[in-house]
């Protein structure tokens, strides 16, 4: 990269991209600048396929978003997100919306988010979301994560037992058809 097009990369990142925004070429770019905060991972909007954002909320709750684009110029498609609420009054944080536009969304939600991301994505992204729950929880020095799960434990055996959730026998308050389930991040290897 010559020094005309560092200069205007680092004017992007400084003064026009969104705080709340960030660009990529591809997903694997996404999951090493959500590991490393690393900013050489960004791309400009005008040339990239892929879009992280948290939606405005406060600072205790982190809402993502991952967006996939054609071009420039298409809608935007969604890949996937979550909704991690940070609870230190309870000593834990709570996953209470998580969804991949993979096969298992599309069986449930007949495409409402259109053509479903291949396995072998939607395995990396999930991955990718998880991996930063787990940041994002130990940052507010927080070892446990919550996450509700329906008792048939499609969602559970499919998202979140390989991934160190253990199945607890509590039912959620909100919905009897649900159960809690947690995972102790100081368990870990």
């Amino acid at each position: 990269m010559n020094s005309i097009q560092q200069h205007l990369k680092k004017f992007y990142i400084d003064y026009v991209k969104s705080p709340n925004s960030w660009y990529f070429n591809s997903l694997i770019d996404m999951d090493r600048y959500l590991k490393t905060n690393d900013q050489s991972y960004l791309s400009y909007p005008f040339n990239s396929s892929y879009k992280l954002y948290y939606l405005p909320t406060s600072f205790t709750n982190y809402f993502l978003r991952i967006d996939q684009y054609e071009t420039i110029y298409s809608e935007p498609k969604y890949i996937a997100g979550f909704d991690l609420m940070i609870e230190k009054e309870k000593n834990h944080s709570t996953i209470n919306y998580y969804l991949l536009n993979d096969k298992m969304c599309v069986d449930n939600l007949t495409k409402i988010y259109g053509e479903p991301i291949d396995e072998e994505t939607s395995t990396m992204v999930h991955e990718m979301l998880l991996n930063h729950c787990d940041q994002i929880t130990k940052m507010n020095e927080l070892s446990i994560i919550r996450c509700d799960v329906h008792e048939n434990l499609k969602r559970y055996n499919k998202y979140f037992k390989s991934y160190g959730y253990q199945l607890t026998d509590e039912k959620c308050t909100d919905n009897p058809f649900w159960l809690k389930t947690f995972k102790n991040l100081n368990d870990v290897l």
